[in-house]
């Protein structure tokens, strides 16, 4: 088990090398979601399992494989926790080693 925090609205994120991903997204909106939804796409690999509280990611390159009711006391009661697969995705050897060669440096950041 590796833990991992980032943001997902970083371009240069690569999720290619999680089987599985938890998001706690019970307080996400709309546009939140979205971002997760095109960080998802753009680099995990088809077969990752996302597991997300509140929300499904949106799309339809992740399909629902199961819904769970948790007790979550951070919402006053439970949160449904979804079970997503991802089917589909721009994600293709070499991505990771492509990412981290156009990824600007800190220095170009600035």
């Amino acid at each position: 088990v590796r833990l991992f925090e980032g943001s997902w609205s970083d371009p240069w994120l690569y999720l290619g090398r999680y089987g599985v991903i938890f998001v706690y997204s019970s307080c996400l909106d709309a546009p939140k979601l979205s971002e997760l939804s095109s960080a998802i796409k753009r680099s995990c690999r088809p077969g990752a399992v996302i597991i997300s509280t509140e929300h499904r990611i949106p799309g339809d390159f992740i399909s629902v494989r199961e819904a769970v009711d948790v007790p979550n006391d951070l919402v006053g009661g439970t949160s449904t926790c979804y079970v997503q697969v991802v089917e589909e995705s721009k994600w293709r050897e070499g991505l990771e080693a492509e990412m981290a060669s156009k990824r600007p440096t800190d220095e170009e950041m600035q």
